[in-house]
């Protein structure tokens, strides 16, 4: 029942049934809930009486639904409506009311001519469900609280096997409470009550939980932030989601401005013999995601670093997409180290030209290139005279100064056309390939010579 000011008016599917003869006013009401005290007098105000809840059937099965037009056009035989109920309304989304129901598939609500059909249907089958008053669920409750504390134990777990048993005790109860005879208690006050003594029962052990796992969350960040290595965490595409701060550091910006750029933007990864870009979207993209290079930085800033870089692709589970993590480690000093170790074993320490041992890997591959090109080449041999005699009448310190001074002066003439070897004591030993020099070999060959000449004046 409902009505302004005073509920008098009965709700249509009463009224449908009372009409038809299926429930006269001499029954009286359904059973229904009861109506709570009216605190507001306003005359203005719509008023209920006698509430209930509806019982939807899965899927709609109960009731026919039918096509007005189909009527309309003779489609549906007569005899289809005997002794039925006909209810009349447009279904269609937008041409009536929507009513949100626990049956409104794929978030469609239910129109209000099948709200009404669903209420009259539950009333002729006297199966309306009636809500449990207030002051019983309360009281329930009360019951049910008490019941836990008895069987609370401080020491030990047992008694978390007794309240899990109360647990479904409560849940089977409350389904033949409503199966059986037609009344509801929210089982969520239940299963919030039992929640709720959980954590009042075990707060310290949940407060010492708690302290584990943000001390944990704590030191783990501690950890990636002191890390001497710069980490970096990529989706799918290669787009960077977090790095800490030594990838700050190695970038050039912070970890909110790179968040959502391409990794290839971020940082500018070179190979460290030819300056050739790398792309780590090509390895990301393929079958070669877990790798190990050393390559050359450029960041933003113009800062250069020798890197070592790794990374490896963990895929995602449960449907998630699958996330890289990069690590980036600074290897400039190590790097500089090696460079320097290897430049003394292949270099002579005086005049720091190439040695023998290069100087002949360098006139090897000087004559592959000669013979696959069809060009000529040079090979000039360089002795200084008498530079024992120097050694002995000036030292060691003189003759040294004399060969670093021949090692200069070639190195200036001819740079970089020319490969320029000091194979030992007052050896030298040059590679002139035909396609580096801008004239003939022979007349190449004379100016050298002509180059490091004596001086009009001798010691």
């Amino acid at each position: 029942m409902a009505g302004l000011d005073r509920p008098v008016w009965p709700a249509l599917s009463l009224a449908m049934a009372r009409v038809a003869g299926d429930w006269p006013e001499s029954k009286g009401f359904p059973r229904s809930g009861k109506t709570p005290v009216y605190t507001d007098m306003s005359p203005n105000v719509w008023r209920v009486h006698r509430q209930v809840l509806i019982p939807f059937p899965a899927s709609g099965k109960d009731i026919s639904k039918l096509s007005y037009a189909d009527v309309i056009n003779g489609d549906i035989p007569a005899n289809r409506f005997y002794n039925k109920y006909v209810l009349i309304g447009a279904t269609a989304a937008g041409l009536g009311d929507n009513i949100p129901t626990p049956i409104s598939a794929h978030g469609r609500p239910v129109s209000g001519v099948e709200f009404n059909a669903y209420v009259l249907n539950g009333l002729l089958q006297d199966r309306l469900i009636v809500p449990v008053s207030v002051q019983w669920q309360y009281l329930f409750n009360a019951l049910l609280i008490l019941l836990m504390l008895l069987l609370y134990r401080p020491r030990g777990w047992g008694w978390v096997y007794g309240i899990s048993l109360l647990l479904l005790i409560v849940l089977g109860m409350d389904y033949l409470l409503l199966s059986g005879f037609g009344y509801w208690y929210p089982p969520v006050v239940m299963l919030v009550s039992i929640v709720l003594f959980f954590l009042a029962a075990n707060g310290h052990l949940l407060r010492k939980l708690l302290r584990v796992l943000f001390e944990e969350r704590r030191l783990s960040q501690t950890a990636l932030t002191a890390i001497g290595e710069a980490v970096i965490r990529l989706d799918e595409r290669g787009h960077i989601l977090k790095f800490n701060p030594m990838a700050e550091k190695l970038s050039g910006m912070s970890s909110v401005e790179a968040e959502g750029k391409d990794v290839d933007d971020v940082f500018r990864l070179v190979y460290s013999d030819n300056g050739r870009r790398f792309s780590l979207q090509h390895y990301l993209a393929g079958e070669h995601a877990d790798f190990h290079h050393v390559l050359a930085l450029k960041n933003s800033q113009g800062d250069e670093y020798q890197v070592s870089v790794a990374l490896s692709t963990v895929p995602g589970g449960n449907g998630d997409r699958r996330t890289t993590v990069m690590v980036l480690s600074d290897v400039t000093k190590e790097h500089a180290l090696a460079s320097e170790v290897t430049h003394r074993e292949t270099h002579n320490v005086l005049t720091d030209l190439p040695n023998q041992d290069l100087i002949v890997k360098r006139l090897r591959n000087a004559l592959a290139r000669a013979s696959m090109n069809g060009k000529s080449l040079a090979v000039v041999y360089l002795d200084i005279d008498y530079f024992s005699k120097i050694n002995e009448a000036r030292g060691i310190e003189v003759g040294n100064h004399l060969l670093q001074a021949v090692a200069d002066k070639l190195s200036d003439f001819l740079g970089e056309k020319v490969d320029i070897g000091h194979i030992g004591g007052d050896e030298f030993l040059l590679v002139l390939e035909e396609h580096k020099i801008d004239r003939s070999l022979e007349d190449m060959v004379g100016l050298i010579f002509r180059s490091v000449r004596p001086p009009p004046t001798s010691f």
